[in-house]
């Protein structure tokens, strides 16, 4: 996937929070030939520009128009198509075509089109050839005479695969579309199951990655994926051996609507297949005791299940998945099945949100409302400090070693598939080196995972100008307010900045208009120097408490050269 252009049409009155009526975004150009080439785009402004609210609002319309083209929608939700938030708004993107190969030859050129109070309208025509006519591709799911969804609309199949989110921060506004899709994916996974359908993945495709997730995507990937190629940077850049072993608790509880029948099925029981097979996958395995129907006053049991990773572990999960992807499908599934304990008139609140509150509307489940964790998750790791490897719990990893697992497992597990990928400031606990690295070991894990970059845009933003200095000027879109307080976006090649291998100083300058490269409290102690020698101190005195007071700069060099320039003028007088 690859985008090219999004346009916010709302009205002044319900503009999309920073972003008013007319604000456009230009990504890729059609005429583009580096399809090929690993190129994310980086969004960059100083703070309340707007740069998160262009993720925002891409969840938001994804969402949307997932829930217009998907096959099942819960009871509880009262969806509009004609509603969305932004309610108006063109969005053009590539893709490829669901059926064809992973060339550019094989995509289509998608464009929305969402007036205020209406339907969206999905047009394709083929990448490549001017005079093919845009064809409008229903995006609506069909429905029998009672307005029951029978399939997904065909629109669907030229929206992406995935949209994953994640953010370093609080931006809890981010993950309000997402977690709405938990909830539909939980209420679709329960709907089949009482209507006896067989089970399947979930349907939707927003998918969030936090720390429970996290855990999901490095499990997948260092259980599937090759150590000495696709995983090498976790070696190289974390000191990542192998994984040693961890648990996984499954609290068997009632599924919710069924908690006083005697006859109440288990959360789990659409997926005892599976199940089950995880128990032969497991070293070894125990339940904590037996529940019993119909009283809720009844503690769940734990069904609790241990792995020591070896190559079994790994040729048993292989076996049981096929592939990293579909055995983070199933932890998605697992960690969702934890909405269980989420009231209808909770749930129905949470779809009718729109605002800044929603996470707050969803209350957090206690350690018995759980239907599934990680346990003891530990990884081997070579600690240089002493000269050797150790085995630690996942937890007690850093928070920057947390982040840089974040987005490296999120590439790997969506390789090969057409993927669009929001990362909100992801290098916010990264040291230096980690923050000039970071674009460098994207591509590389990418690149050792085999992917193809055609498949996937991946939007970032950042406050880094190391990051900064890896993207191309046509990549780095600048954010920035006018005098009227309304958003631009531009492309910094526009602006006639050239950002790639460009040095840090001169970004910070240019596109946060931040010159000092030194703190403000110690910029403030130089002024105070400058007016002390007014005041009639003796400059050597001052040179003495400069030198010994300030580190090197740019500006303590400074200083010193318009003392001493002071200084040679009084003899010249």
């Amino acid at each position: 996937m690859k985008l090219l252009k999004l346009t916010i049409n709302d009205n002044s009155q319900q503009h999309f929070r920073s972003l008013y009526p007319g604000f456009t975004i230009q990504f890729h150009s059609y005429e583009d030939v580096d399809w090929d080439k690993f190129n994310p785009f980086c969004l960059v402004g100083v703070n309340g520009t707007g740069k998160s609210n262009v993720l925002e609002a891409l969840a938001s319309i994804f969402f949307h128009l997932e829930c217009c083209s998907c096959k099942f929608l819960p009871d509880n939700f009262d969806f509009n198509p004609e509603e969305g938030f932004p309610d108006a708004y063109f969005l053009e993107y590539l893709i490829q075509d669901w059926n064809g190969r992973y060339n550019i030859e094989n995509y289509v050129h998608v464009q929305i089109t969402k007036e205020a109070g209406r339907v969206p309208s999905l047009y394709i025509k083929e990448y490549g050839n001017p005079a093919s006519p845009f064809r409008r591709i229903d995006i609506l799911a069909p429905t029998d005479e009672n307005g029951k969804r029978i399939e997904a609309a065909p629109g669907k199949n030229y929206l992406p695969d995935i949209i994953a989110g994640y953010s370093s921060g609080e931006n809890e506004i981010l993950s309000i579309p997402f977690r709405k899709s938990r909830l539909i994916n939980f209420d679709k996974y329960r709907n089949d199951f009482e209507n006896g359908l067989e089970f399947q993945y979930p349907e939707n495709s927003l998918i969030y990655i936090d720390e429970g997730m996290s855990q999901a995507v490095l499990l997948s990937c260092l259980l599937f994926e090759n150590r000495e190629t696709t995983l090498s940077f976790l070696t190289r850049e974390l000191g990542i051996e192998d994984i040693v072993s961890f648990r996984m608790n499954i609290n068997m509880q009632i599924l919710s609507n069924h908690i006083t029948s005697e006859k109440a099925p288990f959360v789990t029981d659409h997926i005892s297949n599976k199940i089950n097979i995880l128990k032969g996958c497991a070293t070894c395995w125990y339940q904590t005791h037996e529940h019993t129907p119909g009283n809720p006053e009844s503690p769940p049991s734990v069904l609790v299940l241990d792995f020591l990773v070896d190559a079994n572990t790994r040729r048993a999960f292989s076996k049981m998945f096929g592939s990293a992807f579909d055995c983070f499908r199933f932890f998605q599934v697992l960690y969702e099945l934890n909405y269980n304990f989420i009231g209808e008139d909770i749930k129905q609140d949470i779809y009718k949100s729109k605002g800044v509150y929603t996470h707050g509307k969803m209350p957090d489940a206690n350690p018995l409302q759980d239907v599934f964790h990680f346990l003891d998750f530990m990884i081997k790791k070579n600690i240089k400090e002493d000269s050797g490897s150790k085995e630690l719990l996942l937890r007690e990893f850093s928070d920057g070693e947390h982040q840089l697992l974040h987005a490296m497992g999120i590439c790997l597990m969506l390789k090969n598939r057409n993927a669009l990928l929001l990362l909100d400031e992801p290098e916010t606990h990264f040291n230096p080196e980690w923050r000039s690295k970071f674009i460098q070991i994207l591509e590389g894990c990418l690149k050792n995972g085999g992917d193809n970059n055609l498949t996937k845009d991946i939007l970032l933003t950042s406050h880094s100008a190391y990051i900064i200095s890896d993207c191309p000027s046509d990549k780095v879109i600048i954010f920035r307010r006018d005098k009227d307080n309304k958003v631009h976006a531009r492309k910094a090649a526009e602006s006639g900045y050239q950002t790639y291998g460009t040095s840090v100083n001169t970004l910070t300058s240019n596109i946060f208009q931040e010159t000092s490269t030194i703190g403000k409290y110690s910029l403030d102690k130089i002024n105070k120097y400058r007016k002390e020698l007014k005041e009639g101190k003796k400059l050597k005195d001052i040179i003495e408490d400069i030198n010994r007071e300030l580190g090197d700069s740019i500006e303590k060099l400074l200083l010193i050269y318009e003392f001493s320039n002071q200084e040679d003028d009084a003899h010249t007088i």
